[in-house]
């Protein structure tokens, strides 16, 4: 009987014992479920105060390629526009030629003011392709050219004017000895081409569409693919830059020069576009402000245009093309 309860109180307790284990490890596991938990939701709170930041920057990136593509898009339609106003005045021009031609004092009268509104238009469109910032630049490097060099004449920089192209130079053209000069890299770059600088030798080699044009600083010798040809005027390094006549560097560059004979204005395009038809010269009050000159030798045929500019003097632009020819070309 002594041995009976002794089993039973010994069962007892280990019930007792076993009922104790059991209901620690149920509030231990409840416990770190319920960190777990916590911690989970510490996690999604980080999260959504991160998500906004994220989304922030997302945003601002998205932002700033809207505003860049809003700027090419600006900048292709202001080349459209001037393209535009060109042909416009190119076809006015002709209208003018040909009122001159029958007399028509009327006519040339109303073309005239209609050819100069556009003319200012292209000026405008011209100087608005610069900052403010960069327009107070070029003033700035003017006076600077000027005060160094009075040989000079610094021509305001909406005197360039390209079709299909913003053309933007970090120098204003300058005239020298009667031709106008163009800061060469600016200028090739702008047209896509290559441009590199040897510091030791001082050459620039440009290269666009298989064509190498070496020029050297302070020497008139230029070499087009290993040909050597003699432009008539050292190249010339003003205010850092070097610079060159624009009428050869254009050509090279498979590009085409014309120079207003109303007010000496330069137009540069592409060599591919359709040559103009009908004369090319004008008078303005029974004065000839252009003049067409062609030499010819038995290896160089050299056309320079001559016409006054604003700043009254004479400027030039000259292309050269080498090749074998005879007589006189009007």
């Amino acid at each position: 009987m002594k041995n009976t309860k002794r089993i039973l109180a010994m069962v007892f307790v280990l019930v007792f014992m076993f009922t104790v284990v059991t209901s620690t490890a149920v509030f231990a596991g409840t416990d770190n479920g319920k960190g777990a938990a916590k911690e989970t939701e510490k996690v999604k709170g980080n999260d959504k105060a991160n998500a906004p930041v994220i989304e922030d920057k997302n945003k601002v990136k998205s932002e700033a390629a809207d505003d860049s593509t809003a700027v090419e898009t600006e900048e292709e339609k202001a080349v459209k526009e001037k393209d535009k106003v060109m042909e416009q005045k190119k076809v006015l021009m002709k209208q003018l030629i040909e009122a001159r031609k029958a007399g028509n004092a009327e006519a040339v009268t109303k073309l005239q003011a209609e050819v100069a509104a556009y003319k200012e238009q292209l000026k405008k469109m011209v100087r608005d392709s610069y900052t403010a910032e960069e327009l107070t630049q070029l003033e700035q490097t003017a006076a600077a050219i000027e005060a160094a060099d009075t040989t000079l004449d610094v021509l305001p920089v909406d005197k360039l004017v390209a079709k299909g192209k913003s053309l933007k130079l970090d120098m204003p053209p300058v005239v020298k000895d009667g031709k106008v000069l163009v800061p060469v890299k600016a200028f090739s770059q702008a047209y896509g081409a290559e441009v590199k600088w040897n510091a030791e030798e001082h050459t620039v080699t440009i290269v666009k569409d298989g064509v190498e044009i070496v020029i050297k600083t302070d020497s008139s010798i230029v070499y087009v693919n290993g040909v050597a040809t003699d432009i008539g005027l050292p190249v010339k390094g003003i205010n850092g830059r070097n610079v060159m006549p624009v009428g050869f560097l254009a050509e090279k560059l498979g590009l085409k020069v014309e120079v207003d004979p109303e007010d000496g204005t330069i137009e540069i395009e592409d060599e591919n576009e359709d040559e103009d038809e009908g004369e090319t010269t004008g008078t303005t009050e029974g004065t000839t402000t252009t003049t067409t000159e062609t030499t010819t030798t038995t290896t160089t045929t050299t056309t320079e245009t001559t016409v006054e500019t604003n700043s009254n003097s004479t400027a030039t632009t000259e292309t050269t093309t080498n090749q074998a020819a005879t007589g006189n070309q009007q």
